[in-house]
């Protein structure tokens, strides 16, 4: 796990480039929600500026490691005999969390992204895609890790079969609809 951690965080999607990938889903935000194929806000976030008060950062993949586990162990205890679950990550941007699982926890069935900003979830297969050539992802984790780009609620059939979803720092509409799976 320690290995996969470094990789992903220093040499893939390193830290220093987060504000890369905030700016690039905010400007897909702002494209989605304006209607508008240009985003005039195409500027990389610096770390004085006062949007970042929006943003939680990514989340640290130790806390994932030890979430996953008491997850996993909780599932083990609820169902009469263990078998590789599904898990999903809701909000799964550039899917940095769902490479980690891939790399890190091959005895899951499936793993899963969900994410709407259409941008972030192009890098999610980008990143899938070149990893599987370094040959970083095996051939095994590759079939069980997929992405979807659209809206949650698209995805009913996802949601349902899940054992473990995982959502950190992801907002839904309030139109007034209830959405349930």
């Amino acid at each position: 796990r320690d290995e996969a951690a470094r990789l992903l965080d220093e040499e893939i999607l390193p830290k220093s480039r987060y504000a890369q990938r905030d700016a690039l889903n905010r400007c897909d935000v702002l494209k989605t929600n304006n209607n508008n194929d240009n985003c005039t806000s195409r500027r990389i976030w610096t770390a004085n500026d006062p949007m970042l008060q929006f943003t939680y950062d990514e989340f640290p993949l130790h806390s994932l490691d030890r979430l996953l586990d008491a997850a996993q162990q909780h599932c083990d205890q609820q169902q009469q005999q263990q078998r590789d679950l599904n898990v999903l990550d809701l909000g799964s941007g550039c899917g940095r969390l769902c490479l980690y699982m891939a790399m890190t926890r091959p005895e899951y069935a499936r793993v899963q992204g969900i994410e709407a900003s259409l941008a972030m979830h192009q890098q999610a297969v980008q990143l899938q895609t070149q990893l599987k050539q370094q040959q970083v992802l095996s051939s095994s984790s590759c079939t069980t890790l997929t992405f979807h780009g659209g809206m949650a609620q698209d995805y009913a059939h996802i949601l349902h079969d899940c054992d473990i979803i995982f959502m950190y720092s992801t907002a839904f509409d309030n139109t007034g609809q209830v959405f349930v799976p």
